[in-house]
């Protein structure tokens, strides 16, 4: 989604709802040429001034292939952050929000790891950070670990590959 101006959110950040993310387990049939992995969802915020959004593909959406598990751990040090590579993937309808259960054309079976807010801090073609605010994590080692905030920043990392990216995930906040 360009931005007029790539504006740093933080100017404006107070004004700006929260949206929401998702983090769904996408678990793909034995026959597919591709790997099961997780998905990543966020929803872009509402600028003043930027044109509305088409809700049937508003969300940005990420492939993880390693386990975002770890990122949620209670035993993170003050001083410790995380790093993966991520896919950007084609923006998927705002429906995947709320939705659990198989994906049309024989595309696999998608289950919530975890569902929160999101406040964005700055926002550009090649720079997402936010906050991520976990509320709910459907993981049976994380049960009442939440809620919990952590600070994320992904960096499109190659401009001739519009699906490389760098995320960074630092420790978890107080809530």
């Amino acid at each position: 989604m360009p931005l007029p101006g790539n504006p740093r959110l933080e100017e404006i950040g107070n004004f700006l709802p929260r949206t929401r993310f998702v983090i769904l387990h996408h678990v793909l049939p034995s026959d597919s040429d591709r790997s099961s992995h997780w998905d990543l969802l966020l929803q872009p915020p509402s600028l003043p001034g930027a044109p509305s959004q088409d809700n049937q593909s508003s969300l940005f959406a990420f492939e993880l292939i390693a386990s975002p598990c770890t990122w949620f751990s209670p035993s993170v040090q003050e001083t410790d952050f995380a790093t993966a590579m991520v896919h950007r993937l084609p923006n998927h309808r705002s429906l995947y929000l709320d939705y659990e259960g198989p994906v049309s054309g024989n595309r696999g079976n998608v289950t919530k790891l975890a569902t929160g807010t999101l406040q964005w801090l700055e926002l550009s073609d090649t720079l997402l950070r936010f906050r991520m605010r976990l509320e709910t994590m459907q993981v049976a080692e994380f049960q009442g670990v939440t809620p919990m905030e952590l600070l994320i920043e992904m960096t499109h990392i190659e401009p001739e590959s519009r699906a490389a990216w760098h995320l960074k995930r630092w420790k978890p906040l107080q809530c």
